[in-house]
């Protein structure tokens, strides 16, 4: 089984595609997947920042924890669509849950810690 995008998304950018930060940046993005050729999607989320925003983390604490963080030096729309899509793209499972656990590596799975019962 594999994933397929659907959508990004992000509630602190209006317009991804034409976004220009000034100066350091940080934002959520919200990744809606699901099984390559199903209707359904789940959601995924990643703070996508660059270097200098980091930084600035890192000055003020003296570290900073980076699980569902992607990372860029410049932020390009289509240079951090392609590495998500490609990271996706290789994702393969059994199962959906199999598939979402190896997804959930770059993004907050909506279902991460859910427990039944």
């Amino acid at each position: 089984m594999k994933a397929q995008i659907q959508l990004f998304h992000s509630p602190d950018v209006p317009a991804l595609e034409t976004y220009i930060p000034s100066g350091d940046f940080s934002f959520l993005l919200q990744l809606f997947i699901g099984p390559e050729g199903g209707d359904g999607h789940e959601s995924f989320e990643l703070i996508v920042c660059n270097v200098g925003w980091v930084s600035k983390q890192t000055q003020a604490s003296g570290a900073f924890f980076g699980r569902h963080t992607l990372i860029m030096n410049v932020y390009e729309y289509e240079k951090m669509v392609e590495y998500i899509t490609e990271y996706v793209q290789n994702c393969e499972a059994d199962n959906w849950n199999n598939l979402a656990g190896l997804i959930g590596r770059i993004g907050k799975w909506e279902f991460e810690d859910y427990a039944d019962g």
